[in-house]
């Protein structure tokens, strides 16, 4: 079962519609890149397994599959040879980036070292895990696998003889005992080169070039027509001895992994330059904003996985420019003027004229907000005034983007600093600037994180009761950013290294938190304070009545949903007491 740290990012899991058509009249089943990254891992571990041949390596693939599936190693096959993997699909998909994303989790998982195409000059030790590809798309010459022809003696024939001397990035694979070769674009290689490939894919040799007994091999391609890509006559033989399919991306996988890459741990407010909010809040109606295909007729960009991945890192470089140029008090071009640049450099129009009006606001004011708050733990009283103008609009699709884009770009930066410093943990990013620290250098490091993680709270329960969003009706907006607060500390208490891991709370039975009681207790301290008497404090505005009683906006936000315990927990928890098995 696939895991979301976010259940927007599983509502919006769905394959693209434009994909599965191809598939279908490609002739190929379908499956989505989160699924096939599991389908290589499983592959690649059986692959290595010698059966006891060579011990050390079986320990290491064991442990590694026992730590990413919870069960232990398991082949129900007389030997290891893995068959080899056939991933066809349109371009920009994840076909090749989908092998890297395997090997890293694998890597992680057997806490060896990872070599993504090495250089000439590395090293390549036999524990490393090493992937290799090689790109076909137009190759006439087998030359690049072959390598080239030498004369030289032979054991057991008097005259000299033609041998091929293997290309050395092969060649240094022979003695590696965990790699993976990717054979990218064959399809777009001529059909001989096809042909030739298929020695190497299956047995693993071709002519002097042998890589290893237990490396796993693969190969991509396109569709051709279908995608609008040039490639040659493929031969059935090819997809034949292979586990082929077509693949592609979902928009929820795209922002699981753009979040664990690019949100999650980062000491930074760029995020994902507002791309996951713009796919969360509008995907599910256009899907095409993913993905829509190529346009057969024009060569410009077009959206796809890939495109958004290279469109995230331009926007945060982007971002990170705008604001060192801010701070150095030089001039600089405006942001949105910035994002209205490059975005049409990465992707195609239909996300480009979406996703412009979409974050000009998140860009102008939510994101100001945000930082403002972040470097001081609460707002002037003309950035406040500022953002309660925006949110008196009419437009209440508007109005609530504005609160949403300031809530999510608080939310994981928080978590973060509220983490690290109520745990008592100096965060990675610290420790690899700070690698040997002294006692009382890591004694301070830890007393300014409290300091820290104290400033960050208040910042987002400011954000929370004190700009405008209780007035503007946005409760439910509050207490969903506070479980969501909430759930991560928990999440990241019950899977970083070192941490305590209740001081947070727990989860239910539905992954709602349930909020410890120091933590707890904390919250509504800091959230109390924004009653009437703390600039625009909203925390004890009536919102509600029960039975006569009033409900104030801190009841129905922070301490009803954080203190429930589930109705279900509660009735076994009394059974259970009672000796009664439910």
């Amino acid at each position: 079962m696939k895991y979301y740290s976010k259940p927007e990012f599983e509502a919006i899991a769905q394959p693209s519609q434009v994909v599965l058509d191809m598939s279908t009249e490609a002739g190929f089943e379908f499956s989505s890149v989160a699924d096939l990254e599991v389908v290589i891992v499983q592959s690649l571990l059986r692959s290595w397994h010698t059966n006891g041949i060579d011990k050390e390596a079986d320990v290491q693939v064991e442990k590694a599959w026992t730590e990413i599936f919870n069960y232990g190693f398991n082949n129900a096959n007389p030997d290891d040879d893995m068959t080899p993997l056939g991933i066809l699909g349109p371009p920009g998909q994840g076909k090749t980036s989908v092998f890297s994303s395997a090997i890293k989790r694998i890597g992680k998982a057997m806490e060896n070292r990872v070599l993504i195409n090495p250089g000439e000059y590395v090293k390549v030790d036999k524990d490393d895990i090493v992937f290799r590809t090689i790109i076909m798309a137009g190759e006439v010459s087998n030359t690049v696998v072959s390598g080239v022809p030498q004369i030289s003696p032979t054991v057991g024939v008097e005259k000299d003889v033609t041998r091929f001397a293997p290309p050395e990035y092969l060649a240094k694979l022979e003695d590696n005992r965990f790699s993976v070769i990717v054979v990218d674009d064959l399809l777009n290689a001529h059909s001989h080169i096809q042909n030739a490939m298929m020695d190497l894919i299956e047995t693993r040799h071709f002519r002097s070039t042998y890589i290893g007994e237990t490396a796993y091999t693969a190969f991509t391609g396109n569709l051709g027509a279908i995608d609008g890509t040039n490639v040659n006559k493929q031969s059935s033989a090819l997809t034949n001895r292979a586990r082929s399919m077509v693949t592609g991306d979902t928009p929820g996988d795209f922002c699981e992994r753009a979040h664990r890459t690019y949100v999650e741990g980062r000491d930074d407010n760029f995020g994902t330059g507002f791309i996951i909010e713009f796919l969360v809040d509008n995907v599910e109606r256009n899907p095409l904003l993913f993905y829509e295909g190529v346009d057969k007729k024009k060569n410009g960009p077009h959206t796809s996985s890939r495109s958004l991945e290279k469109l995230i890192r331009g926007l945060r470089d982007e971002m990170n420019d705008h604001d060192a140029a801010l701070k150095a008090g030089a001039r600089t071009e405006p942001i949105f003027m910035r994002f209205e640049r490059i975005v049409p450099q990465y992707v195609g129009k239909t996300f480009t004229n979406k996703f412009l009006p979409y974050v000009q606001d998140l860009l102008t004011l939510a994101r100001p907000v945000a930082n403002e708050l972040l470097e001081h733990g609460t707002l002037s009283e003309q950035t406040r005034a500022k953002f309660q103008n925006a949110l008196a609009s009419s437009d209440d699709v508007k109005v609530e983007r504005l609160c949403l884009g300031l809530l999510r770009q608080l939310q994981s930066r928080v978590a973060n600093d509220i983490f690290y410093g109520m745990q008592g943990i100096i965060p990675p990013a610290q420790r690899a600037v700070n690698p040997d620290l002294d006692e009382v250098s890591e004694k301070r490091l830890v007393s300014e994180g409290k300091t820290n993680a104290a400033k960050s709270l208040h910042a987002f329960c400011e954000a929370c009761f004190g700009v405008g969003m209780i007035n503007k009706g946005k409760q439910n907006l509050v207490m969903n950013a506070f479980v969501a607060l909430t759930t991560e500390l928990i999440e990241k208490s019950n899977n970083i290294a070192g941490a305590k891991t209740s001081m947070f709370g727990t989860l239910d039975s539905n992954k709602q938190p349930i909020a410890s009681k120091a933590f707890f207790k904390g919250l509504v301290e800091v959230a109390s304070k924004f009653d009437k008497s703390y600039k625009s404090g909203e925390a004890m505005t009536v919102v509600n009545q029960v039975k006569g009683k009033k409900v104030t906006a801190l009841e129905t936000c922070l301490i009803d949903p954080l203190s429930a315990v589930n109705e279900s927990e509660k009735i076994a928890e009394e059974a259970a007491k009672l000796g009664i098995v439910t």
